[in-house]
């Protein structure tokens, strides 16, 4: 509760600096509506179940599959010189019935704003711009050592306390290295919260290069062993080639629960990772490709996935865009039973400059023969019709 009163302050104190120099807002909009058509149930397995169709779901939420909900997000910056602020705010809303059987089934209209996902800073430069200390609560994405590709990793978001940035020049780039010092969590070990040992536990410290060639970050978090999550340090990377036009190529990473200290040795079933490779290309002005490839491991599983995704997309005109996704994959330890195949084409249409229109229509494909899920059941087919519409400001 004190974090997020700390991060109103925050707010504040940007508002009331708006006031003098000027604060520019900017943010974004993505929402939309999904209709989710389950096939026919396979059954579990003493046969029971199958070939019933569950009802259709209609749904808001954005145009990822996975995506859970519809957002907006609010971003203003004060840039004073040597001095700023800038906050995050970013809002989740959810919303109709779940069930198209059921139309009085209507959900009230609710608006989320997770503190975790917030950000509220202020920052100063020194020494000729060499130093840059920040203070508040980082998160919503702004992350200073973040990996470079779409997924944006990195360790500093959702903390709060300190961060200290070093900026080097060295000649065709610049080398950003720091140190960031959170606050501890006051329900962790009360008697140790704000202990110089507790600070040196709860440290991150990161890097990140960019020149004209490649990027590169990394960020490591020591989150010591007298942490309630009793000792899960955690790390990402990443690296992204920018020598061809027209070329978007690199890998991230972020692996959890390392283990590295000896009151709580590397335990695999523990250990989690998130990996991600991409390759895209603008083959022309109208021809854009893309390949993306997901390792992906959860903490308490002895076992991880594998997908790959394909993705095309045609520029007609300034317009109109069209193209497809391809899904495949499965878990690596029982590929054969959990194997699926998706097929996702989509339509954008671009309102204007700030404003696009997306429609989508998305099938997946389970070989389910002996592979059943937590449920007992296992739906062999999916479909997913989707209006989705973006707007930037």
């Amino acid at each position: 509760m004190k974090k997020l009163f700390f991060a109103i302050g925050l707010l504040a104190l940007s508002a009331v600096f708006s006031f003098s120099q000027g604060l520019n807002l900017t943010g974004d909009l993505v929402t939309g509506f999904v209709i989710s058509i389950p096939g026919p149930e396979l059954g579990d397995e003493e046969g029971n179940g199958k070939g019933e169709r569950e009802f259709a779901d209609i749904r808001m939420k954005g145009e990822s599959v996975d995506a859970p909900t519809n957002r907006l997000r609010l971003t203003g910056e004060l840039d004073g010189g040597n001095y700023g602020t800038k906050f995050n705010l970013i809002f989740d809303f959810d919303s109709l019935f779940t069930k198209m059987e059921d139309v009085n089934n209507l959900k009230t209209f609710t608006w989320g704003m997770d503190p975790g996902k917030q950000a509220a800073y202020v920052w100063g430069d020194f020494f000729y711009n060499r130093l840059r200390l920040s203070a508040g609560k980082f998160g919503g994405g702004d992350n200073v050592w973040n990996t470079t590709l779409s997924e944006r990793w990195g360790l500093e978001e959702f903390q709060t306390g300190v961060r200290a940035e070093v900026k080097t020049n060295l000649g065709s780039g610049e080398l950003k290295t720091g140190i960031l010092f959170k606050i501890p969590p006051q329900y962790a070990v009360p008697e140790e919260q704000y202990t110089f040992k507790r600070l040196l536990n709860e440290m991150i410290i990161g890097a990140r290069l960019d020149n004209s060639v490649f990027s590169a970050a990394f960020a490591f978090g020591f989150d010591g062993y007298d942490n309630y999550r009793n000792d899960e340090q955690e790390m990402v990377f990443g690296f992204m080639y920018k020598g061809k036009p027209g070329m978007q190529t690199g890998i991230e990473a972020k692996l959890q629960n390392l283990g590295l200290s000896s009151d709580f040795p590397f335990d695999y079933n523990n250990f989690a990772f998130s990996i991600v490779q991409m390759l895209g290309y603008d083959f022309s002005q109208s021809i854009y490709g893309r390949l993306k490839i997901f390792q992906n491991k959860k903490a308490g599983e002895d076992f991880w996935t594998f997908d790959m995704y394909p993705f095309g997309l045609y520029k007609f005109s300034r317009w109109l865009e069209v193209g497809g996704e391809l899904g495949f994959g499965g878990d690596v330890s029982n590929f054969a039973d959990s194997v699926y195949f998706a097929i996702k084409p989509v339509m954008y249409y671009h309102l204007g400059a700030y404003a696009t229109l997306g429609a989508y229509w998305y099938n997946r494909f389970i070989n389910a023969n002996n592979y059943i899920h937590s449920s007992g059941k296992t739906d062999p087919f999916y479909t997913e019709l989707g209006l989705v519409f973006y707007w930037s400001f």
